[in-house]
């Protein structure tokens, strides 16, 4: 049960460093903005045509 435990350590710490955000008067859509900088979506935003013409071996 050890990963439980860290897992709500790392909760508790999210929700305090949260917390401390919006005391500082960041608004909650800009805390929503700022995680997902990092967040890259699962599909290409335009598709990727594969070449036949490279042999990468």
């Amino acid at each position: 049960m050890k990963a439980k435990s860290e897992k709500e350590e790392l909760d508790k710490e999210w929700e305090d460093l949260i917390k401390s955000a919006l005391r500082a008067g960041i608004s909650p859509e800009e805390i929503r903005i700022f995680l997902n900088l990092g967040h890259k979506p699962s599909e290409a935003s335009t598709p990727i045509e594969r070449s036949h013409s490279i042999n990468p071996f």
